[in-house]
């Protein structure tokens, strides 16, 4: 085998090697969820009437978790802190990671099952608004 065969080979050896590893064993690339800006003028309250609520609670946003099993294997664990911004509509307006686990892989595997979760719109004098809220994302291989 020639030494550029050789170099080629091991170039894109690597290359998957590399993809492979920061996606954690083939897994989708490792990007956040992105959303539109709120709407210019919109208030976003913290507290409301009815403040809004995982529709299937907690066992919802669990079963859209995918913990890399690369970390799981490895005993990674962590707590991502999420915070959420639920529109009038109860769909998500905004996610972002208000405290890190320390590793990225877990902090973007949580906004994705955050944002896979819906919601009932939050409730201030009668009508549907924006309301922030922060959601734990804890990383146990107990769970």
């Amino acid at each position: 085998m020639s030494i550029l065969l050789k170099s080629i080979t091991l170039t894109v050896f690597v290359s998957v090697f590399l993809l492979m590893s920061a996606c954690g064993t083939g897994q989708a690339a490792l990007e956040a969820p992105e959303f539109d800006p709120l709407p210019e003028g919109a208030t976003v309250y913290i507290v409301a009437d009815e403040m809004p609520e995982m529709i299937g609670g907690q066992e919802s946003l669990y079963s859209n978790l995918e913990y890399p099993l690369s970390l799981r294997n490895r005993g990674v664990e962590g707590r991502t802190m999420v915070s959420i911004i639920v529109g009038p509509d109860g769909e998500i307006a905004q996610l972002e990671v208000l405290g890190s686990s320390g590793n990225r892989q877990l902090d973007v595997a949580a906004l994705r099952a955050v944002a896979e979760t819906r919601f009932t719109p939050g409730v201030k004098d009668g009508e549907a608004v924006y309301v922030q809220m922060v959601q734990p994302v804890v990383f146990s291989r107990s769970r």
